[in-house]
Parts: C-alpha cells; sequence; structure tokens
C-alpha cells in the first residue's frame, strides 16, 4: 500500500523530466511499460500469506439456533374449539 502510494506520487516526475528533456512522451511510456514488466516477476515472487483472509465457519456460527415462540404470540398459545 505505501509502495503504490509512493509510486503514484512520484511517478509524474520522472516522466515529466522525460518529456522535458525529449519533447514527446514515447519515451516516459517506454520507460513505464519497463517498470511495469519488471514489476511483474517481483510481485510474483513475493511470500504468499500464510492464513486465508476469512477465517472458516462452521454450520452452528452461520445459521442462529431458531426462536422460539413467546408465551404472548398466537402461534404459543393452543386452539381451544368454541
Amino acid at each position: 500500500m505505501i509502495g503504490g502510494s509512493t509510486g503514484m506520487t512520484l511517478g509524474g516526475w520522472p516522466g515529466g523530466v522525460l518529456f522535458d528533456h525529449s519533447g514527446s512522451y514515447t519515451s516516459a511510456i517506454l520507460v513505464a511499460s519497463a517498470i511495469g514488466f519488471l514489476a511483474v516477476p517481483l510481485a510474483l515472487w513475493l511470500p504468499r500469506h500464510g492464513r486465508p483472509a476469512l477465517p472458516a465457519t462452521t454450520a452452528a456460527q452461520r445459521d442462529p439456533p431458531p426462536r422460539r415462540a413467546s408465551p404472548r404470540s398466537p402461534a404459543a398459545r393452543p386452539i381451544v374449539p368454541a
């Protein structure tokens, strides 16, 4: 995160310097492309995380138990024929 923010902050400055020296953006685009292609194997070389991003959940954690009807609810009262 810090590396990406630093690169975005400082990345425009070398492109402007290359434009000032060459008069076109071609060299700046070529340098940016070369750095991008160099970054792919470096990113793949980084170590993997040792733990999953989200912990595994069990069915008991995922599904709460059913709620019981309260004594005041209509479902809890017996039906008495009139």
